[in-house]
């Protein structure tokens, strides 16, 4: 025989399943990490700085190791 709190198991566990399903969707749909990547990709490797003599961090990065490799070679 079928309980009534039997009902409201499969209630339940449909509830979470598209619950957890629209969260994953919900998650790959809108979620602001790609442009803020994006963002972030460009402010710290391709934007030239004021203090690097308005070179970019990627340029300023090159020049130092390629003198680091000059000095440990010479």
């Amino acid at each position: 025989m079928i309980q009534p709190i039997d009902y409201f198991l499969v209630a339940w566990f449909v509830l979470v399943a598209i619950s957890t399903i629209w969260v994953g969707v919900d998650q790959f749909r809108h979620n602001p990490e790609p442009a803020v990547m994006k963002w972030g990709f460009f402010f710290n490797t391709q934007r030239p700085h004021e203090s690097l003599e308005d070179l970019t961090p990627a340029v300023i990065e090159q020049i130092h190791y390629a003198h680091r490799t000059l000095a440990q070679a010479g």
